[in-house]
């Protein structure tokens, strides 16, 4: 019903002439239907997911009147529209979208950019779901190479990384480089204490709820 009644705004929008007070009404009308997207996606089920993605399109639909204002935008939408996929067990089509998104990011951002390295981080996770554990691997390695510029190896957000880097190792036993970079994690992550451990352990819940399609 929020949706059909933007609908509604559109069309009376669309009777004025062309303006950026128009322009700009719409765009925040597009990020509070992301914001919406966000709260169906927060529910977790089959069908607050299927809202969620309805509302995702809506606002793609509108931040691509508005493209050269809104690329950033539409990037963030995707990588939202790639957790849905993994939420509906749809791995493959979340695997393509975040690829989108990476494309996205390296066109909006600088390629060493923090967020970059976070979309390079969930592809990995993606990856790891598809069993593509090498490919895991190579995109978890380039999320922590640029991440440890900005934050260091020590700094609490690697944890996660190396906790899936690690994971994507061990899954690969007949891979002897593999197995010697598992050791080189296990000494960067000693160094993390607690976090370390409270990080191998999410890996493991993340992987076993997503066989549950609860992720």
């Amino acid at each position: 019903n929020f949706v059909g009644r933007l609908d509604e705004c559109f069309v009376d929008i669309g009777k004025e002439n062309s303006s950026i007070k128009h322009k700009n009404l719409e765009i925040q009308t597009a990020h509070t239907i992301v914001w919406l997207a966000k709260v169906y996606y927060k529910l977790g089920d089959e069908d607050q997911g299927k809202q969620s993605m309805k509302c995702f399109n809506k606002a793609k639909e509108i931040y691509s009147r508005h493209k050269a204002d809104c690329r950033k935008f539409l990037v963030d939408c995707d990588a939202c529209e790639a957790k849905i996929f993994i939420l509906r067990k749809n791995f493959e089509s979340a695997r393509i979208i975040q690829e989108q998104v990476i494309d996205g990011m390296v066109k909006e951002y600088p390629e060493s950019h923090p967020r970059t390295a976070d979309a390079y981080y969930c592809l990995g996770r993606i990856l790891m779901l598809l069993e593509k554990y090498s490919l895991a691997a190579k995109h978890f390695n380039t999320a922590i190479s640029i991440k440890s510029k900005f934050h260091g190896g020590d700094h609490p957000q690697m944890a996660p990384m190396y906790a899936f880097l690690r994971e994507a190792c061990v899954r690969q036993p007949e891979d002897p480089i593999c197995q010697k970079l598992i050791s080189k994690i296990d000494a960067e992550m000693k160094k993390m204490g607690e976090l370390s451990e409270d990080a191998k352990a999410k890996v493991g819940t993340y992987m076993k709820q997503v066989k549950h399609g609860s992720v």
